[in-house]
């Protein structure tokens, strides 16, 4: 397997990841440390992003945003209210909320914290460098389980202009 997006699962004795075998599409895949014999969680052509509080469910992405459970025995279920191209950066303590990063500007970032049961979202904090100068893209964000602080990176470009006179 070529192996990409890994993550602890809860309990701390087991990993999530996103799996490609030659010939196939990615798929999420839940092993034991330890233990050679991963085992897929998802169709091909999903790719994981993050596993629950609890450690029972997987995010992933496809055409939609599902939960993949780790035991192999739910069915997937959509997350209703979570867009693909928002990162998951942690849970409220009880596993209701996700606290999720959206970039809707591209020079700031918006965290928000989701209802993974109704999917009404609402919005925590507005996050901005204080030079927005050639921000172009947020990158990542992690946040504290007591959800007291953060961090995220972004990706910046700067260029420089010269003007010559008196070239032959």
């Amino acid at each position: 397997l070529v192996h990409n997006t890994a993550g602890f699962l809860a309990d701390g004795k087991r990993v999530y990841f996103t799996g490609i075998e030659p010939g196939h599409g990615s798929r999420i895949y839940v092993q034991t440390i330890g233990e050679d014999n991963p085992r897929a969680i998802s169709p091909e052509g999903v790719l994981s992003t993050a596993a629950t509080a609890d450690g029972k469910y997987v995010f992933g992405n496809s055409d939609k945003v599902r939960l993949y459970a780790v035991d192999g025995h739910d069915a997937p279920r959509e997350v209703p209210g979570l867009n693909l191209e928002e990162g998951i950066g942690t849970f409220s303590p009880d596993g209701r909320y996700a606290f999720i990063a959206s970039s809707p500007t591209h020079v700031s970032l918006d965290l928000i914290r989701l209802d993974l049961v109704t999917g009404k979202r609402t919005l925590v904090k507005t996050i901005a460098p204080a030079d927005t100068t050639g921000v172009f893209m947020y990158c990542s964000i992690a946040i504290t389980p007591d959800l007291k602080h953060y961090m995220y990176s972004y990706s910046r470009t700067l260029s420089e202009l010269y003007t010559v006179d008196g070239l032959r």
